[in-house]
């Protein structure tokens, strides 16, 4: 994990960083959960600059943490009241792909969503319809609640 790490923040380019996303993917079961939730969060969050890189994180590495477990859904809770625009699009985003197979996600995701729903960023307000759609495949009811 140290090596991706150090690629992750010596590559400029956000091209870079969504090449890095699919090779964690590739290698997920030889990486643990905690571990790559750790270098996240401590290092890779706070230099996140574009919603591709945020995405991508969401869509490609998120999926094989279980985020709806402590510690890391409070961690992610803890975005939506961040200053920081792609910490709080993070919260909602993050669980993209745990929406389909688990209500637990779906409901915590539309907390989150309540939470932020008067929020002034754009790619903050941008996902908030993205989740919501996701949701309403598996769950029309909940959503129209």
């Amino acid at each position: 994990m140290k090596g991706i790490d150090y690629i992750y923040h010596q590559t400029p380019v956000i091209e870079g960083h969504v090449f890095i996303m699919y090779l964690l993917e590739a290698y997920k079961k030889k990486i643990q959960p905690r571990e790559l939730f750790e270098v996240i969060v401590s290092s890779w969050i706070e230099h996140i600059d574009h919603w591709i890189t945020a995405d991508h994180l969401c869509i490609n590495v998120f999926p094989y943490i279980p985020i709806t477990q402590h510690p890391y859904l409070q961690t992610i809770q803890e975005w939506t009241g961040s200053k920081n625009m792609w910490k709080r699009r993070l919260s909602i985003v993050a669980f993209i792909k745990h929406l389909k197979k688990n209500h637990e996600a779906r409901t915590i995701a539309l907390n989150n969503i309540n939470q932020l729903i008067q929020d002034r960023s754009y790619y903050v307000r941008k996902a908030i319809p993205w989740v919501l759609r996701t949701i309403s495949k598996e769950d029309p009811k909940l959503v129209s609640d």
